[in-house]
């Protein structure tokens, strides 16, 4: 291989590791207070995300290593959309969270790990489990997904508090960018904003 050729592939190699795909991705979790969120009663099962893989939001080491940074809920891009929810007497908003994140995989890839709400304390589980619960990822194939896999718990009316109800949301959704999209739940959703930031257009 002459050095002409190594020296064109190096050059070509080196291009594409400079042009960072760098994301940002926000989203507000809203409670649908219309909707009876617990009055299907479902016994707790195993969770469905696996969140001793996930990265917590404030693992900041963890998060750098897999290009993403979390920021501040007053950074939110998504404001305008919290304060005419909170306003609202049908839906609640209940967490939000923004995230910048560079060159997504294809596939698999860090999940980040949300938790909200007090822990709900029961005679059965030895570990408590957050009211809100689950795991957010973002894969870039073809086309952006946005990966939520969440649970909503609530602990069961009974004499001796050993119940926990919960609705589960688990779906990949396509995201296209500067879209505000709505994932639907169970008597709770997101919404999800993506912007590309290296975007010259």
């Amino acid at each position: 291989m002459s050095k002409a050729w190594i020296a064109f592939v190096a050059a070509a190699l080196f291009s594409c590791a400079a042009h960072a795909e760098r994301w940002r991705v926000d989203v507000v979790v809203v409670q649908d207070r219309n909707e009876g969120l617990y009055e299907t009663e479902n016994a707790l099962q195993p969770s469905f995300f696996d969140s001793g893989k996930a990265i917590p939001l404030d693992d900041t080491r963890r998060l750098a290593a897999q290009g993403i940074t979390v920021l501040p809920e007053s950074d939110s891009i998504l404001s305008q959309q919290w304060t005419r929810l909170s306003n609202s007497q049908r839906f609640e908003p209940v967490l939000r969270l923004a995230w910048i994140q560079t060159n997504p995989p294809r596939r698999g890839g860090p999940a980040l790990l949300i938790r909200h709400g007090e822990p709900l304390r029961t005679v059965a589980l030895d570990t408590p489990l957050h009211r809100l619960e689950g795991t957010l990822r973002l894969t870039l194939r073809r086309f952006l997904h946005l990966h939520a896999h969440v649970e909503w718990r609530q602990a069961a009316n009974t004499v001796d508090g050993s119940e926990v109800m919960a609705k589960a949301l688990r779906e990949e959704r396509r995201m296209r960018s500067r879209t505000l999209h709505y994932i639907d739940g169970p008597g709770f959703g997101l919404l999800a904003h993506v912007l590309p930031l290296d975007d010259e257009s």
